[in-house]
Order: C-alpha cells, then structure tokens, then sequence
C-alpha cells in the first residue's frame, strides 16, 4: 500500500508505505500472463483487425468482447469491452477528417458504370464539403423527356455532420 498526502505548501510526500503483499505472488510466467496488468491479447494486429471487421459488421462491444473471448487461448486474459471500444476509437480516428474519400471512390465507380451520371461538389476553404449534387443516368435522361417537376425535401436525412440530404424528385 502507498499514500501519497499533499502539504499545505503544496508538495507532496510519501504518507504511508506498507510493502507486505494481500495475495501470493506468482511466480511462473503463465501465471503472471494471465494479469491483468501483463494483458497483451488486444495489442495484437489480428486481435485488432478481428475487433474492426466485428465492429464494421455493427456489433457491439459487449458482442465482440465475447467473440473475441471465446477464440483466445487459455493464456491470453480476457478481453474486456472498454479494450474493444478503445480499438474500435482508434480506428475512427485513424479515419476522421477522411470520410469523404470513400464517398467519393463509390461514385467514381459507379461512374464507370453509368457515364450519363453527374457527380459535383462543392469544398469549403479547409477542404470539407459544402455542397454536394448526384444525379444518376436515368434521372437526367427522365428530366430532359419530362423536366417538369423538382422537388427539395431538405428534412429527409441529417446525420452527425449536419449535413442534409437533397433528393431531387420529378
């Protein structure tokens, strides 16, 4: 046990140091493996990876902990669910400020598959979108046949980024 007190000059002191132990101590390394403290199993690149692809697949983390839990070796500790959703944070982060890469390789592609497509956006200064207008082949060639209607229904969709989403009916 250690208690550390604080002064009232504001420094600190060491107030009480009790070096006996509440538990034996383990000696062999498997045993010290399973510690808590010497858990390595969610550090690992394929616990992680696991941990990504499950959360990708929209489980939880109580659910991934289990998955996870239940493939491990009797050596490994126990993964626990703040692990899962610190990795899966990570992860995020890993992509913040990058989500509309994704965006824009899907209709990109689907550029390649309908080239009477139109795909625009617009950028703020600091690079993130402003404004950004989809129309695929069959809508335009419909609006130049029958171009008498538009309709904005600018309370559809919000999502995080406060960004609504504009279908142009017609």
């Amino acid at each position: 046990m250690l208690r550390i007190s604080k002064r009232k000059d504001g420094k600190w002191f060491v107030d009480i140091f009790n070096d006996t132990h509440n538990h034996e101590l383990s000696i062999t390394p498997i045993k010290v493996m399973k510690h808590r403290s010497h858990a390595k199993l969610h550090h690992s690149m394929a616990c992680k990876s696991l941990m990504v692809e499950l959360g990708q697949s929209d489980l939880k983390p109580s659910q991934i902990k289990k998955a996870v839990n239940a493939i491990k070796t009797a050596h490994e500790v126990n993964v626990t669910s703040k692990q899962c959703v610190d990795v899966l944070s990570e992860q995020r982060r890993k992509y913040e400020g990058k989500e509309f890469y994704g965006f824009i390789k899907h209709f990109q592609d689907k550029a390649l598959v309908d080239t009477n497509q139109n795909f625009v956006m617009d950028l703020f200064e600091d690079g993130y979108p402003r404004n950004i207008f989809w129309a695929n082949g069959r809508s335009r060639d419909a609006y130049t046949k029958f171009g008498d209607v538009a309709v904005f229904d600018v309370t559809y969709m919000t999502n995080k980024f406060k960004m609504s989403f504009l279908p142009l009916l017609g």
